[in-house]
């Protein structure tokens, strides 16, 4: 690509740019920029739901309410549908625990 910079005429305070594409030089750029930005679009998604699946996992194992064979059924739904089975979990969850309320918040009058 090259480009040259010239006065503009008539009274043109500025400076125009005149850019040569080569055909050639200019297809593989754009298949190149093509390619690059298809690799992000695939690997974004691929890494975050790496990352949610392993935090699902931990979490699994750290939970003292799931017990035996309960856990190795999460562990299996988290790796056979990543994103599924961590919704699931983590919604399911926050309803059980939400029951498990065994106190009353007492708000006191101001």
């Amino acid at each position: 690509m090259v480009g040259t910079t010239q006065p503009r005429r008539k009274g043109g305070t500025g400076y125009e740019v005149h850019v040569e594409l080569n055909p050639k030089t200019a297809t593989k750029q754009i298949k190149s920029n093509t390619i690059i930005m298809g690799t992000k679009i695939v690997i974004i998604p691929i890494l975050l739901s790496i990352g949610l699946s392993i935090w699902t996992m931990l979490d699994i194992l750290k939970s003292k309410q799931i017990v035996g064979s309960m856990k190795i059924a999460w562990l299996f739904l988290i790796f056979g549908f990543p994103f599924l089975g961590s919704y699931l979990y983590f919604h399911l969850q926050r309803k059980q625990a939400g029951r498990q309320r065994k106190f009353k918040p007492i708000i006191k009058p101001v």
